[in-house]
């Protein structure tokens, strides 16, 4: 899986760049790529940083798309500092569920 993941145009030089944006960042794919559909509309991240304590929410998302604007797909970034990924992980939510099912290191 994660190799067809590695093979998409850009996106190993994307994750080299994130790493240098956030060089303490653990990135996880999920969504219709992750669950190994052929055909998807957007690449569904999960960036954790502590780089994004000082950032709100929005801008995050922000920051991260300009800084993968040269990858020629959609981006759909959540970024979480680690805490708030942990509290993310442990929530009883169905969208937190969903995504716990098929959330795939890369980086």
């Amino acid at each position: 899986m994660i190799k067809k993941l590695l093979k998409i145009p850009l996106l190993s030089k994307n994750l080299a760049i994130l790493r240098h944006y956030f060089p303490d960042a653990k990135v996880f794919i999920h969504g219709s790529l992750a669950q190994g559909s052929e055909s998807f509309r957007d690449i569904d991240i999960i960036i954790v940083s502590y780089m994004f304590s000082d950032t709100v929410g929005i801008k995050r998302a922000q920051i991260t798309c300009e800084i993968l604007r040269d990858l020629n797909y959609s981006i759909d970034p959540i970024c979480l500092t680690p805490k708030e990924f942990q509290r993310f992980l442990m929530a009883d939510h169905i969208f937190t569920h969903t995504i716990k099912e098929k959330l795939y290191p890369i980086l």
